[in-house]
């Protein structure tokens, strides 16, 4: 068993990785690529520490991917909040007769006129809840990714809600967990 380079080792690794996925046993591997099951164990601590690297930027990478949706969403309740106060205007117009007001009319021998008339009407808002609902739930989910929430604390219960007896601890095979507003000031 010679001695491997960088480049042999990384092809192991990948190796090592295959079939360790695959359910083989260390010394089956070792005999497999011709090095001791010691050579193996620490190959396999070169990978978990890889896998536990990958994992975590993985992670890391979908939290500010999904906190930068969060941002962009809040953005977009927060403008329509705004634009859901500003006053709405609305214009009306009807044809109504009136009597002719001018000479020409009158010599004309037109008695009735028609003209347009236009009503503005403006209403002020008070803006529609509904956005600040969703910036508020965008603030939660926020926190809930960043992990910024206080704690919730659970309790084990007895069937009345009560504490749970001594004589009962052996038989006890469903857990309720109970939350209560008040747990987190505790």
């Amino acid at each position: 068993m010679a001695r491997r380079t960088k480049a042999q080792r990384e092809k192991d690794l990948e190796r090592i990785a295959e079939l360790y996925l695959h359910g083989w046993r260390q010394s089956d591997i070792a005999v497999d690529l011709d090095v001791t099951q010691q050579t193996i164990s620490n190959d396999l601590q070169e990978l978990y520490r890889r896998w536990q690297n990958r994992a975590t930027t993985s992670i890391d990478a979908a939290k500010a991917r999904e906190l930068a949706r969060i941002d962009e969403l809040e953005r977009t309740y927060w403008a329509e909040w705004v634009a859901s106060k500003e006053e709405r205007q609305s214009t009306t117009t009807k044809r109504i007769q009136r009597p002719a007001e001018d000479k020409k009319d009158q010599l004309a021998q037109k008695p009735m006129t028609l003209r347009d008339e236009a009503t503005i009407h403006k209403e002020g808002r008070l803006g529609d809840p509904r956005y600040l609902a969703g910036v508020q739930w965008c603030i939660e989910r926020r926190c809930t990714i960043l992990g910024i929430n206080a704690p919730i604390k659970g309790e084990l219960t007895g069937a009345d809600g009560g504490p749970i007896q001594h004589e009962h601890l052996g038989t006890i095979s469903l857990v309720e967990v109970v939350r209560t507003p008040d747990d987190s000031n505790q």
